[in-house]
């Protein structure tokens, strides 16, 4: 039909060429080509719009004939011949720029660049979008919004992200005013990916931002804002830690802000919340005065999300101490409208809190006995059985609730009576953490009835205890700094009203609890003495008492004086020759107050729990899961005791029992990396742990020369042959420095056969490189050399059998190394 539609048009045209009517033929022309186009006939219908411009340009007809040779170069570009295309668009943009139709020739430049677009000519591309968003600025805002947008995805493209920037600014700006949001929109996330990708996360934070703000104006497009205010919302956060991090408070202050902001906009209120309280607590440090309106902030955000009791602590963080108690009522209200009275009684009893803090005694009594009230009806509805208890709300918990708000009523007898009832519901349930909450409590006011009673001495046995356990709680764990605060406050309640009645100094000595250990291997025991004392303590010495079977290898030094309120940390050392669970008091404490009085002070009892260590060479299948438990609670044990050595040592043990393992495991594989990596962690934190300025003794850097070596033995287990060179040589260094230090000549030839030991672990690993780089010969004879140092350190003996153990696998690992070699110069 599009055919004989085009050939009508022809006959009509050649009628129209006989009466000389050329602008009726040049019409049918381009009918007719319009025709031959849907038809698919691209000739004719190309033919026909060059004769059509021609004639037109003839007759004088330039704006006609600029728009034939445009289609004819859409044409062309819809046909893939794009240096055609774009010398028919370059036509007709000069006879545009000619007669000053400045629309039409930003047409032919969108045509030009779309061509170089599709033959991926980017830069090209982009000059002409620019060409013709400039030719469009003035009289078609649309066209150069689109133009410069267009522009800069080709920059982008290019990661020219200076470039993109600018134009999608540009056409951003232009949307803006034309006031067309979805355009305004599609720059600005442009904008933030091109910000992104140049790390500028700020730059793409704000750019995200603006995108949401933006979406937010189109209806029906919610699911775009959100999108952008993620966005906006994970960066401006993330901006935020690095900043913190980064001790940058100030910057830090100010993305917290922006940060809630974005939230806020997410309905993510407790998030917003947390942000803004994060963000005032910090300008509070500094003493800022924007601290009040950041909190309120806060306080807001909890509000929309109805977490009360979160605008309550937001309250007492600026010392609004009224607005607290009453939020908390509020929440405590909302709790017992929907039956809740363990919540409702815990809430009251915060609000009652808070009432204290403002000496409103009226109002405070009222909501601690309300409190006391929920509780007990609490605990009536669980005995009746119509609820049951949840790991929050129980009745232990409720009695130690009414215990606390009997405390702060000073009503100490009935506070005494519920620790009481508190403490025996813990032990039921083995709930160690309360339990020495509930101990600490009851002693306290247990202490303080005696005292009343003037019974100082049991009264200061009892608030000496209650402090115990107050610092047991603390050390438990699993408590917010806020309450551990609340507990170092009763802690020195108690160390005041023990200073009062004057006792003697007061001195603490922590030994490590627990340690697990192998027989003869070094255990270092960790002790801690700290003076809680209002005097300064002298003259202190350690005296160790171990049974016969324990070497102490380094026992602690002396110290002269404790300044009060001081802590010192130091360390015994000791090995242990026979397996068991040895269950002691290590040590004690001898020192002298100013007034040269003498005192002794136990440490705490220990456990410490000894077995065999396994041996590589002795492990089978069957066992080797065994193997690994033991190094690795020996590894854990350690590591929660600060003993990085013996915790290297214990990952490195499980590295070993994996790389025995078969290869092909690639569960093993990864087992046996990662705690390589572990082991060579924990070294490095030994090493760095020992002060730089300190004076080493022999045994000290005999021993990091052998925390090197055995660092430099995982990274080779690991491949990492170039490090476990470094390790090495750094090995040598410090058994050379030991060796410069020793005075017995055993002593020294010992430390020399390690440094030779050393050498051949060297010449193996440099010849493993060097059959990585085809360099067989050389290989060989480093080879040759490793063998004959660890044969010659075997038969000189006096190892124990770790240590006769790695030079048996060495020296296994070099001679088949070395068979290999020469089985293939053989071939």
């Amino acid at each position: 039909a599009y055919d004989k539609a085009a050939e009508c048009h022809l006959k009509i045209a050649d009628n129209y060429m006989k009466l000389n009517n050329y602008l009726l033929v040049v019409s049918s022309y381009q009918k007719a080509a319009g025709y031959y186009e849907k038809a698919g006939k691209y000739k004719e219908a190309y033919d026909l719009y060059i004769k059509s411009a021609e004639m037109n340009s003839d007759l004088g007809d330039d704006i006609a004939a600029s728009s034939c040779y445009r289609k004819a170069g859409e044409l062309l570009r819809s046909l893939g011949e794009h240096e055609k295309a774009v010398e028919l668009y370059f036509k007709s943009s000069e006879v545009d720029s000619r007669i000053g139709r400045y629309h039409d020739v930003a047409k032919a430049y969108i045509g030009i660049a779309k061509d170089y677009e599709e033959t991926n000519k980017l830069d090209e591309a982009a000059h002409y979008y620019i060409l013709a968003g400039d030719s469009s600025m003035y009289y078609d805002e649309i066209t150069a919004i689109s133009s410069y947008y267009n522009a800069a995805k080709c920059y982008q493209k290019l990661s020219n992200y200076k470039d993109a920037i600018y134009y999608y600014n540009k056409s951003a700006n232009l949307s803006l005013k034309a006031k067309r949001p979805i355009d305004t929109a599609k720059s600005y996330w442009k904008l933030a990916e091109c910000y992104r990708a140049l790390d500028d996360l700020e730059k793409s934070a704000e750019f995200y931002y603006k995108y949401g703000k933006c979406t937010e104006e189109i209806n029906d497009s919610e699911g775009l804002a959100v999108k952008g205010y993620r966005k906006a919302a994970e960066l401006y956060k993330r901006i935020a830690d690095d900043e913190f991090e980064n001790k940058n408070l100030d910057r830090a202050i100010k993305y917290y802000k922006l940060a809630a902001e974005s939230f806020d906009k997410l309905d993510d209120f407790i998030t917003s919340g947390d942000l803004y309280f994060r963000a005032g607590s910090l300008e509070e440090e500094k003493g800022y005065g924007t601290t009040l309106d950041t909190i309120t902030n806060a306080i807001q955000e909890y509000k929309k999300a109805k977490r009360l009791d979160r605008a309550a602590e937001c309250y007492i963080a600026i010392n609004d101490y009224e607005s607290a108690a009453e939020t908390y009522s509020e929440y405590a209200d909302f709790f017992l409208s929907k039956n809740n009275l363990f919540r409702a009684a815990h809430y009251h009893k915060l609000a009652g809190d808070s009432y204290k803090k403002i000496n409103r005694k009226e109002q405070m009594r009222n909501l601690y006995n309300k409190s006391i009230q929920e509780y007990l009806k609490y605990i009536e509805l669980i005995e009746r059985k119509e609820i049951i208890e949840t790991e929050e709300a129980n009745v232990g918990n409720a009695l130690f609730g009414i215990a606390e708000a009997y405390r702060e009523l000073d009503k100490l007898i009935d506070a005494e009576k519920y620790f009481e009832k508190a403490l025996t519901y813990y032990k039921e349930k083995n709930d160690h953490a309360n339990i020495a909450l509930s101990e600490a409590f009851l002693a306290k006011v247990s202490g303080k009835l005696i005292i009343k009673q003037g019974n100082y001495k049991k009264g200061s046995k009892l608030l000496q205890r209650a402090v115990e356990y107050f610092r047991k709680s603390i050390e438990i764990g699993n408590l917010d700094k806020k309450y551990i605060k609340f507990l170092e406050k009763n802690i020195k309640e108690c160390e005041d009203i023990l200073s009062e009645i004057g006792r003697k100094p007061e001195v603490s000595l922590t030994l490590d609890r627990y340690a697990y250990t192998f027989t003869n291997r070094l255990l270092p025991i960790n002790i801690t003495i700290a003076n809680r004392g209002e005097q300064r303590i002298c003259k202190i010495n350690f005296l160790p008492q171990f049974p016969e079977n324990f070497s102490i290898i380094n026992s602690p030094s002396g110290l002269n004086e404790l300044e009060t309120g001081k802590t010192v940390k130091t360390s015994i050392e000791i090995k242990v020759d026979k397996p068991g669970e040895y269950k002691l008091i290590p040590m004690e404490l001898l020192y002298e107050d100013e007034k040269g009085e003498k005192y002794v002070k136990s440490s705490n009892p220990i456990t410490i729990e000894v077995i065999e260590e396994p041996h590589l060479g002795s492990i089978k299948l069957d066992n080797i899961q065994d193997i690994i438990s033991t190094y690795k609670k020996y590894a854990i044990t350690n590591l929660n005791n600060n003993n990085y050595m013996q915790a290297g040592d214990g990952f490195k043990g499980i590295g070993d029992c994996y790389k025995k393992l078969s290869p092909q495991d690639k569960k093993n594989e990864i087992e046996m990396k990662n705690s390589y990596a572990r082991a060579i962690q924990l070294y490095l934190k030994f090493i760095n742990s020992i002060p730089e300025d300190k004076e080493l003794s022999a045994d000290r850097l005999d021993l990091l020369g052998e925390v090197y070596r055995r660092i430099a033995q995982c990274h080779e287990n690991l491949n990492d042959l170039k490090n476990s060179e470094r390790y090495l040589e750094d090995s040598n260094n410090y058994f050379k420095m030991a060796s410069d230090k020793v005075i017995r000549i055993e002593d020294k030839t010992r430390i020399e056969q390690k440094i030779k030991i050393n050498d051949a672990m060297a010449s193996k690993i440099r010849a493993k490189l060097l059959i990585n780089e085809n360099n067989y010969e050389d290989a060989t004879k480093l080879l040759e050399k490793s063998v004959s140092i660890l044969k010659d350190s075997m038969e000189r003996g006096g190892w124990d059998k770790e240590y006769g153990e790695f030079l048996n696998d060495n020296l296994k690992e070099a001679e088949n190394l070395l068979k290999k070699l020469k089985n293939q110069h053989v071939e």
